[in-house]
């Protein structure tokens, strides 16, 4: 055995005053520690520990990688049964996972946007399963789930294209029709601090969340904001590959009637684009655990 002297974080002394006595005091401050558990707190054994604590720290901060099942760990990519590629962008408390298209797609589903035409389509190469899709049909900002085209495009999405295994773990999904701006700033003429203010957002009301019950066509598929895509961005987790497709947000934008856009340049510059603009989308899906 070996004799312990405890030291009192307070750094009270007694004082040969004490009633008890200073050697009294001493005494009671002693104890008895098995020598093999003594060992454990030599400095030696302590450089030796910490990186032991070190590693398994990070193992379970990024265990979501090693993931089993239908969908992966956070950061990987998977192919479904239809060969569409989805990237795993977050996973929140429950185990639900957020997954997001790799490719930017369009379809023939939508309608074209106005002021395109047969000949525009061919000389950018895109077939109709690409087709650029609007955000509305007419130059007005609207939420969401009353967007009157981008909304039945996706809607259309999960009841046609969906992977029939991502329909069974499909769940509905919150807080996409709220934004850290409800409307778009309307700005008549370009102002780069608002523009950087706009193109930085990021705030809890701009991040959707994973919801209960069943998926529907309207409640389940939707496009990221940009507190999303800068979330996630500063994380390594929105890349794609090179594409000449630019694709919608679901912010409002910087100009009166524009909605936000993930422009192509790089896959984290935001812009404002009308809303009858014909750009591309990545459908995002709450999935839960399999």
């Amino acid at each position: 055995m070996i004799r312990v002297k405890v030291i009192l974080s307070s750094g009270f002394a007694p004082s040969n005053n004490s009633r008890y006595g200073k050697k009294s005091l001493l005494n009671a401050y002693h104890t008895h520690i098995p020598e093999g558990i003594m060992k454990i707190v030599t400095k030696k054994s302590i450089c030796f520990v910490a990186p032991i604590i070190l590693i398994i720290t990070v193992i379970l901060g990024i265990g979501g990688f090693f993931d089993k099942g239908l969908v992966p760990g956070v950061g990987r990519t998977f192919t479904d049964s239809t060969g569409i590629e989805w990237r795993v962008l977050t996973r929140d408390s429950n185990g639900n996972k957020l997954i997001i298209t790799e490719d930017a797609h369009g379809g023939p589903y939508g309608k074209i946007p106005l002021g395109w035409t047969p000949e525009t389509i061919a000389y950018l190469g895109w077939t109709t399963a690409y087709l650029p899709v609007a955000y509305n049909n007419r130059n007005v900002y609207s939420r969401l789930s009353h967007s009157d085209t981008l909304r039945d495009e996706l809607n259309a999405w999960f009841t046609d294209r969906l992977a029939p295994e991502l329909k069974e773990i499909a769940l509905p999904v919150e807080n996409v029709d709220n934004d850290v701006r409800l409307e778009p700033n309307g700005i008549e003429r370009f102002d780069a601090t608002e523009y950087r203010s706009f193109r930085t957002e990021h705030g809890p009301e701009g991040i959707s969340r994973a919801s209960n019950g069943s998926a529907t066509p309207e409640n389940s598929l939707f496009v990221l904001s940009i507190s999303e895509v800068n979330q996630y961005k500063r994380r390594g987790r929105l890349l794609r590959r090179g594409q000449n497709r630019s694709w919608w947000l679901r912010s409002p934008g910087l100009y009166a009637n524009s909605v936000a856009y993930v422009d192509t340049i790089s896959d984290v510059f935001i812009y404002s684009s009308p809303a009858n603009n014909g750009l591309h989308i990545r459908p995002a899906l709450w999935t839960r655990p399999k």
